[in-house]
């Protein structure tokens, strides 16, 4: 993911456009909820995603699950209980999805949004833990402790996740505050120097007191054992590993998890999207920003009347606007990098994609 440092203190700004707001407040026509508007977009983004991590972890014990990307989380079964408040029984599955990428949060519907405030991400996750295919949660009182990689971002916090009535992430700022670890790397081992005695004459003192060295002495090494030095080896490589998380947080909650800070920039625009609502009936939008870990989202129903746009957006930033939509069998793309301006409307024009391309273009954002 991309990097770039920014600083905050200012009023977080809002970006909701008006048919989102409109979508999540209104009851849709024929009956159809939100979610089941954007529910055929939603299965194929779904479809598309393919690194959630499965773990299998036993009841009696307590165990540890590293994810692939760097994501550690300490799981205590005496800790969890079903959803009605009963104890766990059989093994239990950890699933985690370690997103790391912007285009990971697109084809996760995980906006880096709170509640129209837009965020800087150094990475969101989502952990489940389910016994014997039910759900499990952790006891009142009790939590979970987490590591989570590092981010080149300072200040960042933990945002906990909630899906709102368009089936997408809205993240909920936490008081538990990402810190950096205080640690001390281990020592490299030296050579031990041993001084050994030897036979001289009178004339090897003389010469050694006129060029001030001591002939009398022989300098020798005593050699790094292989055992000594392996040792050292493994205490590198876990002080390393442990330098790339941040100090574990106690998480109160599972779900989603991200690791974030508000944006803080003044000048902004709207940007308006214009559609040709007798091609397409629904759509979902992502602006993804090329110089900070950030996406903001909209989303097109032809049931909603009013004008589809971003608001809010912070001008002069290039940004990628993709919208993702489908027409019976086939998945629709449009994909255009364009650079922040005021009152320049966008025309919207999709084109058919197969998964395969779909699913490149996506990652590659």
């Amino acid at each position: 993911m991309k990097k770039i440092p920014i600083t905050i203190g200012l009023i977080p700004f809002m970006f909701f456009s008006s048919c989102d707001s409109a979508v999540k407040e209104a009851d849709m026509t024929e009956g159809k909820a939100s979610i089941e508007i954007f529910e055929e977009i939603d299965n194929k983004l779904s479809e598309l995603y393919d690194g959630t991590q499965f773990y299998t972890i036993p009841t009696d014990k307590e165990s540890i699950v590293k994810g692939t990307g760097g994501t550690t989380l300490f799981v205590n079964p005496s800790d969890l209980e079903n959803e009605g408040g009963y104890p766990i029984t059989g093994s239990l599955t950890v699933e985690l999805r370690e997103l790391n990428s912007l285009g990971n949060l697109v084809l996760n519907n995980a906006p880096t949004t709170s509640n129209g405030n837009i965020l800087i991400t150094g990475g969101a996750y989502y952990i489940d833990i389910t016994s014997d295919g039910s759900k499990v949660k952790l006891k009142e009182g009790k939590t979970m402790k987490a590591e989570f990689p590092k981010s080149l971002e300072a200040n960042m916090s933990i945002f906990q996740g909630e899906l709102d009535k368009n089936n997408q992430v809205n993240w909920i700022e936490s008081s538990i505050a990402l810190q950096q670890k205080k640690l001390e790397a281990p020592k490299k081992p030296i050579r031990k120097t041993k001084y050994v005695k030897k036979t001289t004459n009178e004339l090897d003192a003389i010469f050694g007191y006129i060029d001030g060295t001591d002939a009398t002495v022989n300098t020798e090494y005593e050699e790094v054992s292989k055992e000594v030095y392996d040792d050292y080896l493994e205490d590198l490589a876990a002080f390393e590993q442990a330098e790339k998380t941040y100090k574990s947080v106690e998480l109160i909650k599972l779900g989603w998890i991200n690791c974030d800070k508000f944006l803080n920039q003044s000048d902004l625009v709207t940007i308006n999207l214009e559609i040709d609502k007798s091609k397409i009936t629904k759509a979902r939008f992502f602006a993804v920003f090329e110089d900070i870990n950030s996406v903001m989202s909209t989303n097109y129903s032809s049931h909603i009347e009013c004008g589809l746009s971003f608001n809010n957006v912070p001008l002069g930033k290039k940004i990628r606007l993709v919208g993702i939509s489908s027409d019976q069998d086939s998945s629709l793309i449009f994909d255009e990098t364009i650079v922040v301006q005021k009152g320049k409307p966008i025309a919207i024009e999709f084109v058919k994609v197969n998964d395969g391309d779909l699913k490149e273009i996506l990652a590659n954002l």
